[in-house]
């Protein structure tokens, strides 16, 4: 704290490097005691933005963490599913092919892997009634009419939901 001079009344201070104006009537020790008060006042304020700026990049830093973590599982998603759609799609071009695109099928027996796939895919049960007994691999549109030995035209039936099934035919 440097004193700079008086003029109009008024006492003019240089304290860290800002001037301060002080009435007459305020003497020396009064005016460091209100410098201090001051100075410790804005010492606060200043860490406490600090701290608050601080804070704020923390959370900004875990925000974006967060952020391209969840970019990351998008895009690992996006692999799996472009990985299932593509397992689909080459299932659905076998399934094509395997019904000679109409044309009656030479082969009346499904293949053991067509066959195989009914059952995983019907979980070894009759679509019918879900019995587990007596169960028979069903054409849906039958041979005869045009149907295929395609897995999307197979089905597991019980021997009574078939038997059903070809009255009604």
């Amino acid at each position: 704290m440097a004193y700079l001079g008086e003029a109009d009344g008024h006492h003019y201070w240089m304290v860290n490097l800002d001037c301060w104006v002080t009435p007459d009537h305020l003497s020396l020790d009064e005016f460091a005691r209100h410098v201090t008060r001051v100075t410790r006042n804005e010492a606060r304020r200043e860490a406490r933005a600090e701290a608050q700026a601080k804070e704020q990049a923390a959370q900004q830093r875990a925000a974006k963490a967060a952020r391209a973590r969840e970019d990351e599982l998008i895009s690992q998603a996006r692999l799996l599913d472009a990985e299932r759609r593509h397992r689909e799609e080459v299932a659905w071009a076998r399934s094509v092919l395997d019904d000679n695109h109409g044309a009656p099928t030479k082969r009346r027996t499904p293949t053991r892997k067509v066959r195989a796939a009914v059952w995983e895919r019907d979980g070894g049960a009759c679509q019918g009634c879900g019995s587990t007994q007596l169960l028979q691999f069903d054409h849906i549109i039958p041979l005869a009419k045009g149907g295929s030995n395609a897995i999307t035209n197979l089905q597991l039936l019980c021997d009574t939901c078939n038997q059903r099934k070809s009255a009604s035919i």
